[in-house]
């Protein structure tokens, strides 16, 4: 039993997650984790496809589900320099036994043949694990683990110490926007170096419309995940100008969608009409509403296209190949041409 984490209290988070991330942070993303693992998508696109093995098997092991006892589950993205996503961390909270869940880390780490050894980091207990990885309880509901110095900055910010996230204007205005009502928040500043690529792919791109994509410089999501699926995206532009230039590049690309029947037939089609796209300012702001039923033909369609790729031939048709790679052999009797098809044939969707 490793029972000196239990030790005190520490610092206490605040009430809001982007206040509880450091000042440093370029990235964000938080989910509500029983509305999240209680939605349609969770079962249908992780439980039903065996997504959450590696959870089953920590339930095994400490005999209860860990991500269950979460209320809120935030990963976030630090650095030294403005854009530097080379540090993640990640926060945790919720009605947490702190004995079972140190003895669960301890049991998970050593089934891995790794060991946990206790470490103080700003006078609170931590947990080190394989490399550099540290985790420490943050008061009585949190859990952070990341490297030293990104459990440090989270500590130094429940203490008071040092500004949170809720301090950067951009991110706090993103957040504002696509938080309420959401049960899964993202906002990020877009890094110099995706920018770049941005820039490049709109230079090379034969579709020059959306070249207002280049002045991109923050973006924020929000997803309602209860009777369907509810949808906010803000994406900040340097100016204002490209903000209204971009609304209307991907108006013209979603009418253009429309026109193929493949497409307004399809899943695809209700999302598509049903997409909203306004100009506010700089940003532009995307909002989407699905019913559960069309949330269902989507998530059909996505994996249908899975599917096709799975079933995908590498073998080019035509005449058969040997075994030993080096394709038809003198001799080999050609193929027969196929017979034209029946009149029920034509119209399949895979061709005759």
């Amino acid at each position: 039993m490793i029972s000196w984490l239990l030790v005190g209290q520490g610092p206490r988070l605040g009430p809001e997650p982007l206040g509880n991330v450091p000042a440093e942070a370029t990235a964000m993303v938080w989910a509500n984790v029983p509305a999240v693992m209680a939605s349609a998508p969770w079962e249908r696109l992780v439980t039903r496809e065996g997504g959450d093995q590696s959870m089953r098997r920590i339930e095994r092991l400490c005999g209860f589900n860990p991500l269950a006892r979460l209320s809120g589950l935030t990963l976030f993205a630090v650095g030294d320099a403005p854009g530097d996503l080379r540090r993640v961390g990640l926060l945790a909270r919720g009605a947490l036994d702190r004995s079972a869940f140190a003895e669960c880390v301890r049991e998970v780490v050593e089934e891995d043949g790794g060991s946990v050894r206790r470490v103080d980091i700003d006078g609170v207990p931590a947990v080190a694990g394989r490399g550099g990885s540290r985790a420490a309880f943050v008061g009585s509901d949190g859990i952070v683990g990341g490297d030293e110095e990104t459990v440090r900055q989270v500590l130094r910010v429940a203490r008071g110490e040092r500004p949170g996230a809720d301090g950067d204007e951009t991110l706090r205005l993103l957040w504002q926007r696509v938080a309420p009502g959401s049960q899964m928040v993202a906002v990020a500043h877009v890094p110099e170096g995706w920018r770049e690529a941005i820039r490049r792919w709109v230079r090379d791109s034969l579709d020059r419309e959306l070249s207002p994509l280049s002045g991109l410089r923050a973006a924020g999501a929000g997803a309602r995940l209860g009777r369907g699926l509810g949808l906010g995206i803000a994406l900040e532009m340097d100016r204002e100008s490209q903000a209204g230039a971009l609304v209307d590049a991907l108006r013209a690309q979603v009418e253009e969608a429309l026109d193929r029947p493949v497409v307004a037939l399809s899943a695809a089609g209700p999302a598509l009409r049903r997409l909203q796209m306004e100009p506010q300012e700089r940003t532009v702001v995307l909002t989407l509403e699905l019913s559960s039923s069309q949330l269902e033909g989507a998530m059909d369609l996505i994996e249908e296209l899975f599917r096709e790729g799975d079933r995908a031939d590498p073998v080019p048709r035509g005449r058969p190949v040997p075994r030993d790679g080096r394709g038809p052999r003198d001799g080999d009797a050609p193929r027969a041409a196929p017979a034209d098809p029946a009149p029920d044939e034509i119209i399949r969707a895979d061709g005759p």
